[in-house]
C-alpha cells in the first residue's frame, strides 16, 4: 500500500475542511421556502372589445439579398469608358448598347494599320517592277 507524504496529507485535510465549511454555510444560510417569499406584483392588463378589421403586416429584419440571375460584362477591347447606357436592375436584350468606350485610340490604330497596308502595297509594287526589270535584263541575251 502506498504511503502519502506530509504535504499530501495536509492538502487532503485542507480540502475536507473547506467542504465541511461550505456545507455548514449552506445549512445556516438556507433560503426561505416558497411560502414565506413575497408574491410578485400583479401585471396591469388593458382590455378591448373584439372587432373585425384589416391589419397591416410589417416585417422588419436583417439579411442579405442575392439575385437569381447575374452576369459579368467584359469588354472585348480596352479603353476609357465614356458612358453607360443602362441602369442597374434594367432588363437588357441581346444587341442592346450597354457601354461606350472612347473610340479615338482604336480609330488611330486602325488608321495606322491602313497606312501601313498602303505603304506595304507600294513596296510590293516597287519590288514587282524591280523583279520584272532584273528578269528581263538577266534572261535577255
Amino acid at each position: 500500500m502506498k504511503q502519502f507524504s506530509k504535504n499530501q496529507k495536509r492538502a487532503a485535510l485542507g480540502v475536507a475542511v473547506a467542504v465541511l465549511l461550505v456545507f455548514t454555510w449552506r445549512i445556516v444560510h438556507k433560503p426561505a421556502d416558497a411560502a414565506t417569499r413575497a408574491a410578485p406584483q400583479p401585471i396591469a392588463v388593458d382590455a378591448a372589445a373584439v372587432s373585425h378589421a384589416d391589419v397591416p403586416i410589417y416585417l422588419q429584419g436583417l439579411g442579405t439579398v442575392q439575385a437569381f440571375y447575374t452576369v459579368t460584362v467584359t469588354a472585348r477591347v480596352d479603353g476609357e469608358l465614356q458612358r453607360i447606357a443602362f441602369t442597374e436592375g434594367q432588363n437588357v436584350r441581346k444587341g442592346d448598347l450597354l457601354a461606350q468606350i472612347d473610340p479615338r485610340p482604336n480609330q488611330a490604330a486602325y488608321d495606322q494599320a491602313v497606312a501601313t497596308k498602303a505603304k506595304d502595297a507600294s513596296l510590293l509594287a516597287n519590288a514587282k517592277r524591280d523583279f520584272d526589270r532584273y528578269t528581263l535584263h538577266v534572261f535577255k541575251f
